[in-house]
């Protein structure tokens, strides 16, 4: 009763002052954070149909004049079951995405345009500083013609991760220029074509381009009834195996309760570990699954293994040599200030890692400082989460917003420019790399940031929409 009569006046006493405090912030200034995220959402995306069903313009003049108005900041172009439209009549609607930097998604399921409208999308896939990651040609009439003009980009593009290609009469030429195209491509991690008619023959040559292929995980080939079942068991088995060896997720380790303090070994014997111990040898076992395979690891996943920064700092030590990771999941962690120093200096030069997950992890509000001046120089980050972070307060946030708008501000690029050289004066990178390395800079951008349950207060969320608006 004692407990129960606490727990009540603590709950009153919560009710009174925290969400006093958060509210405040919230009711002032978060409508005005989503209503700038909600038109900015907007202003990126090209749907047809549109939301507006009363539209009664012409589909292509209306998709070719959105298209040209936000060339330099669009974001997807999703256009569904457009029929009736010629393939030259697609081409010219399409002829302004080769201009668009920054795309990264493109969907036209559906809409039977045939082999010309791959056009456009090939001289957007060789363009420097290409961003394109999804492309989805679905039933869309293509032939062995344009799937071998889509393999011929697809040769030097280094940007493209999911390609779906279902529901097209590729032929075997079709097919064989794209087995081609994977023996070179080093970043396609899906492809997908289901119902294109493939035979055993086509099978057997994407078999063998898998030999010098090392990135590609997903292979879809279903309801291609010419082809044996034993070449598609064979491709699925090399998937499956393929898939295992690029994740390594490593599951929480078994404690007692903290209090305890100890583990036994065994049930009725007088040894025991203590939690320390079994923190450790937890970290080692995931630094080794990182060793064993740095070459070919695509996500490290340790959500909620409860591990101290002190633990995973070798570990994190290594994320730079994983040349292939693109996601990195460490929610649920205790990592601390020092681990968070660490982890920013990992990201800062990374050329592939997309996705970084620190909620609920101790970060302090200086090593929130070190990750958003880490974010100036790095060009791959397309989601950042630390949710649950509330030391990170005020100066984290703003710290974090400062960095992602630097990459976008001339005078700020600029000294960003010079530092980023004198960085990696001395470390054997050659002048041709480096202009690379600021073409790609140019066209990254960061989707998604979440600064949930950070301790964010009214001066935060007034710099947030600053930043955010500038």
């Amino acid at each position: 009763r004692l407990l129960e009569c606490l727990s009540r006046s603590i709950g009153k006493h919560l009710s009174r002052r925290v969400p006093r405090r958060h509210d405040q912030g919230n009711n002032l200034y978060f409508d005005k954070i989503q209503a700038v995220a909600a038109g900015r959402e907007r202003r990126m995306c090209v749907r047809w149909p549109p939301n507006d069903a009363k539209d009664s313009k012409d589909p292509v003049e209306a998709i070719e004049a959105e298209i040209d108005s936000r060339s330099n900041r669009l974001l997807e172009l999703q256009i569904n079951k457009l029929n009736g439209v010629s393939g030259l009549r697609a081409r010219a609607m399409l002829r302004g995405i080769a201009f668009c930097s920054v795309l990264e998604c493109i969907s036209l399921s559906g809409s039977m345009l045939g082999d010309e409208v791959v056009v456009p999308i090939a001289e957007l896939l060789v363009s420097q500083g290409c961003a394109l990651r999804f492309l989805d040609l679905t039933k869309n009439n293509l032939t062995p013609i344009g799937a071998k003009k889509l393999s011929g980009a697809l040769t030097d593009n280094g940007s493209l991760e999911t390609l779906c290609l279902n529901n097209n009469r590729l032929g075997m030429q079709g097919v064989a220029g794209l087995a081609k195209c994977l023996q070179t491509n080093v970043t396609l991690r899906s492809v997908k074509m289901s119902q294109c008619g493939l035979h055993d023959f086509g099978v057997e040559l994407l078999l063998e381009s898998l030999r010098f292929n090392s990135t590609l995980t997903d292979l879809a080939l279903d309801y291609n009834f010419e082809t044996s079942e034993k070449c598609l068991n064979e491709i699925n088995k090399k998937m499956k195996d393929r898939r295992k060896k690029h994740v390594i997720r490593k599951a929480p380790p078994g404690l007692p309760p903290v209090a305890r303090g100890l583990l036994p070994i065994e049930p009725g014997s007088g040894s025991a570990v203590s939690v320390s111990e079994i923190y450790e040898q937890a970290a080692k076992e995931l630094e080794s699954m990182v060793v064993t395979g740095m070459n070919d690891v695509l996500t490290i996943d340790a959500s909620g293994s409860l591990l101290p920064g002190r633990h995973l700092s070798r570990t994190l030590m290594l994320i730079p040599r994983c040349g292939h990771l693109v996601e990195l999941r460490l929610p649920g962690n205790a990592i601390g200030e020092a681990a968070g120093l660490w982890i920013a200096n990992c990201i800062e030069l990374h050329p592939s890692l997309k996705h970084l997950d620190l909620s609920n992890n101790r970060l302090t509000s200086f090593a929130a400082t070190e990750l958003g001046k880490s974010l100036k120089y790095n060009v791959t980050l397309t989601n950042l989460s630390l949710a649950g972070n509330v030391l990170i307060g005020d100066g984290g946030a703003v710290a974090i917003a400062q960095g992602v708008r630097a990459a976008f501000s001339p005078l700020e690029s600029k000294k960003s420019e010079n530092t980023l050289d004198r960085k990696l004066d001395g470390t054997g990178v050659e002048k041709e790399d480096k202009k690379s390395l600021e073409v790609k800079r140019s066209a990254s951008k960061l989707i998604c940031l979440d600064l949930s349950d950070c301790d964010i207060t009214d001066n935060g969320c007034r710099m947030l929409v600053k930043l955010l608006r500038e």
